[in-house]
């Protein structure tokens, strides 16, 4: 996969942060509007058109203002506005690329499924959508049979096996797909900040895997240029191999890559040499 010219006027988009959530106040986040924002901001900056991008966001008091002077339109992160984007909206995209982005709490939810936590979610009811069916979604006919000829998907979250107590409270997530799979041409590649039953790192209020990535993609796309995702993954390896290496950090992004010919791998970044030392920080999503 390599880098080429591309009208960005012909992709879209869905960028979703969570926040605020229902539960207790240990739930609220301060981060994901911030990397949700950056993302917006890098694709607009290629010429993307503000109009093609959904941007779902449920913020916390203190980040709502910088949600809405980005976009005046912007709908929560509700989910039954999930629902209806993706299972209603994106039926009649009009598009050559899809972006979909997601930064919130991320948990494993029962039988290894891997729960994008809605806002709606409490300590004792833990609600969200099934990030692994949401990837089936994306070859059925909820998008064109025809056109979004590739969907990179992006998920900023934890994906961490709670204690068995709270485990048992983790609800099924939500799974859109319930229709066939229709069009197995289309290229997904989907890179997520972990690998299952581990977190998503902050740093300095943004999430440490998204700055990672932004940075990759902002210099993959100098001149407007679709970026090579083969050579940007391999940026986003090659800076986290070096932090495990030099700061011990254990967070270990993951990509599935579907080339849309029969064929697919999935893998993660390499595991660094020296044994974990320190931590470095909380999550901003997890």
């Amino acid at each position: 996969m390599t880098a080429v010219e591309h009208d960005w006027r012909r992709t879209h988009a869905v960028i979703v942060a969570v926040e605020q959530y229902s539960g207790s106040d240990s739930w609220t986040l301060d981060g994901p509007v911030h990397d949700a924002l950056a993302m917006r901001t890098w694709l607009t900056g290629l010429g993307v058109p503000p109009e093609n991008i959904r941007l779902l966001a449920s913020p916390t008091e203190g980040n709502k203002a910088a949600v809405e002077a980005a976009d005046r339109d912007y709908r929560p992160a509700d989910g039954h506005i999930i629902r209806k984007v993706f299972m209603e909206e994106l039926r009649s995209l009009d598009a050559d690329r899809l972006w979909i982005y997601w930064a919130g709490h991320g948990v494993q939810a029962p039988g290894g499924r891997w729960s994008l936590l809605y806002p709606e979610t409490r300590d004792r009811d833990m609600r969200g959508l099934d990030a692994l069916n949401l990837m089936t979604l994306l070859r059925t006919e909820h998008l064109p049979k025809k056109g979004v000829d590739r969907v990179t998907v992006i998920i900023d979250a934890c994906w961490q096996a709670l204690p068995l107590r709270t485990h048992m409270m983790v609800a099924k997530p939500d799974e859109l797909a319930t229709k066939p799979e229709i069009n197995s041409a289309r290229e997904i590649y989907w890179m997520r900040a972990c690998q299952p039953g581990a977190v998503s790192k902050n740093q300095q209020g943004a999430g440490l895997f998204t700055s990672v990535l932004l940075r990759q993609l902002q210099a993959a796309s100098a001149g407007g240029v679709a970026p090579d995702l083969d050579r940007v993954w391999q940026g986003v390896q090659d800076e986290f191999t070096r932090l495990g290496r030099e700061e011990g950090l254990r967070q270990f992004p993951t990509v599935h890559i579907s080339r849309g010919t029969g064929t697919a791998r999935t893998s993660r970044s390499a595991r660094p040499v020296r044994r974990w030392t320190s931590s470095s920080g909380g999550s901003a999503a997890s």
